[in-house]
């Protein structure tokens, strides 16, 4: 266990064992036992007396029992009483549904215990694996080895122990293969010598046995409604009642997404979905497009042909073709070698007259005979036709939006939006790196602001109070700015925001930030707030609400660390010394609370303690 491990461990026991700081303990009897510390170790006790010595470096309590850490072993401990159900020897305990069977590992050995008569499995497994199968039915547990069996989480025996590999193996319904969303039902499968046997995971049930068939799993493969086994030295497929859908008669088969399924034969590649087969295993290349389910493809010699399972129909391309996407396809025709597009078992909606298709996927260019280029549109866009054409273009901070040069003619481009500005003459296009946006400067002196998405943006200020709102200079920053007044309050910042749980106005510069109240007082005039290191995925600076005060961490010009500094009633305070190089937060309990580390590597853990954050653990 690492340090900040270990010490979170211990605020977790304070909380959970209120003020039981010391073995000293004057209380009424629990009904379950509670955690005390003793010199950074901790035990237990019933209300009247110590049931365990300070020994232990954590714990996780479950319903009835209770798993214990000592010297980074596990072990069990009756919750009740604190009685040993099993010493702290193990590598790794679980006890699925907090019922009646715990397995414990060591080294690469498993067993169970049964919490009930807290008798341990004389047999050893190689694995052991608990599988949720619902609300209803639990968890059931596979137990590996040269015999297998499973278990449901009360300890009752599904499936007794049986000679050969047992797996566990999901299946949707045969019309659910498209849905990612569709209901998974678990099964566990035996591979004997003799037979497959396929057995429900609540009852134990033997549903159906497949002489001189193996599985062959699917182990974190696509969803499927199908089992693939190998009969004889060739593989077929079976549906949930043992019966066959794919005769075992392929050199191998793999299941993909959304119910394809490819299969391999001695002359190529076949496809086969829903009980069809879609092309026979005679194929250089088979393969379908995830985008549109409707089409899939097929490849013979330098032609490829993509097909319409809906509209049975076939477009035949030179080898290359790109999907764009809807059912578009760009590509050469086989006989002329020009490209156009078509759509997927629809018509050419461009024409197949082009000697050239160039640029990245994201400005994928037709090019006509004489030099001049057009953009097809973007995802999700009609196809047709092109209706502009120009010289180059010029990326305004990626492909999204394009700088397009007629001759002297400059106009603007975006994916999203398309033919936004068409080229005119004595037009200035840029790209500003500081917002990400685009600045158009018209032949009149008119300057036009677009976003990313290619839309224009008007110039508004976002208001940050009642009192307070912000300015924003291209290139230099964000000031904070009063709306009575419409003067500015403060200096420029990188990025200025309300902090909404707290009303308190970060100001960011990097590393450190400013705080204003919502009325524009400067809380920060000598101690900065800083951004704490190991932050995590929420705003830039970390801010602890603890009854009416906010808690964050300081820095001071001249301090070599920082310190736990308080906002209350408008004024800052400094909590603690100039002592820390780090801090981090985390809840425990629902409380949210601080760890920091000191210059010289120790840590101090900071909690609630009525109404303020307090040090309660140096």
């Amino acid at each position: 266990m690492n340090i900040k491990t270990k010490t979170i461990s211990l605020v977790t026991a304070v909380i959970l064992g209120a003020s039981a700081w010391t073995s000293s303990v004057h209380a009424a009897t629990f009904s379950q036992i509670q955690p005390y510390i003793t010199d950074y170790k901790i035990g237990f006790t019933d209300g009247n007396k110590l049931v365990t010595q300070a020994i232990y470096d954590d714990f996780e309590l479950f319903t009835k029992d209770m798993i214990v850490t000592k010297g980074g072993k596990k072990g069990i401990l009756d919750a009740r009483t604190g009685k040993e159900i099993t010493p702290a020897i193990w590598d790794y305990i679980e006890i699925p549904d907090s019922k009646n069977i715990a397995i414990a590992q060591k080294g690469g050995w498993f067993q169970y215990i049964d919490l009930k008569t807290h008798k341990l499995s004389t047999k050893k497994f190689a694995g052991a694996h608990p599988y949720y199968l619902s609300n209803e039915q639990g968890t059931a547990i596979m137990l590996l080895g040269k015999s297998s069996m499973v278990l449901n989480a009360d300890g009752k025996v599904l499936i007794p122990p049986v000679a050969g590999k047992l797996s566990m193996v999901e299946l949707v319904a045969p019309d659910q293969t498209e849905n990612k969303k569709a209901e998974k039902v678990r099964y566990f499968v035996a591979t004997t010598p003799k037979e497959l046997i396929m057995y429900d995971p609540a009852s134990g049930k033997k549903l159906f046995s497949l002489a001189k068939a193996e599985l062959i799993p699917n182990e974190g493969g696509p969803d499927t409604a199908y089992l693939k086994v190998r009969s004889g030295g060739k593989e077929g497929l079976i549906d949930r009642n043992g019966k066959y859908v794919l005769e075992p008669k392929y050199n191998a088969i793999y299941i993909w997404n959304n119910g394809y399924v490819q299969v391999i034969g001695p002359k190529g590649q076949g496809l086969w979905k829903d009980g069809r087969m879609l092309a026979e295993p005679i194929y250089k290349e088979v393969g379908f497009e995830h985008n549109n389910l409707d089409v899939y493809y097929t490849v013979s010699g330098d032609v490829i042909t993509y097909h319409s399972r809906s509209k049975g129909a076939s477009h035949p391309l030179k080898k290359g073709a790109e999907f764009l996407h809807g059912s578009y396809v760009l590509g050469q025709d086989p006989k002329t070698n020009l490209y156009g597009v078509l759509q997927v078992g629809g018509e050419t909606v461009i024409p197949f007259a082009y000697p050239r298709a160039e640029g990245p996927p994201a400005a994928r260019l037709l090019v006509r005979s004489d030099g001049k280029k057009t953009i097809l549109p973007g995802w999700g866009k009609e196809v047709k036709e092109p209706d502009f054409w120009f010289d180059s273009y010029v990326t305004l901070g990626g492909y999204s939006r394009l700088s397009i040069k007629d001759g002297n003619k400059i106009g603007l481009y975006s994916e999203d939006e398309g033919l936004v500005l068409p080229p005119v003459e004595n037009r200035i296009i840029r790209h500003e790196e500081v917002t990400g946006d685009v600045l158009v400067t018209e032949p009149d002196g008119k300057v036009l602001r677009y976003s990313i998405g290619g839309k224009q943006i008007e110039a508004v200020n976002p208001p940050l109070s009642d009192e307070l709102t912000t300015a924003y200079q291209p290139g230099k920053g964000v000031m904070i700015v009063d709306r009575k007044t419409n003067q500015p309050i403060s200096k420029l910042y990188q990025s200025v925001y309300m902090e909404s749980d707290t009303e308190l106005i970060v100001a960011m510069d990097h590393d450190w930030a400013d705080l204003y109240t919502p009325e524009g007082k400067l809380l920060t005039t000598e101690i900065k707030a800083t951004v704490w290191k190991s932050g995590n995925d929420g705003p830039p600076l970390t801010l602890i609400k603890v009854a009416d005060s906010l808690y964050t961490m300081g820095e001071r010009t001249g301090a070599v660390g920082m310190a736990m500094i308080k906002v209350d009633g408008g004024q800052l305070q400094v909590m603690s010394d100039f002592v820390y190089r780090d801090a981090n937060d985390t809840v425990v309990q629902d409380q949210k609370i601080a760890v920091t580390a000191r210059l010289d590597g120790t840590l101090d853990v900071w909690g609630q303690e009525g109404n303020q954050l307090a040090n309660k653990l140096a």
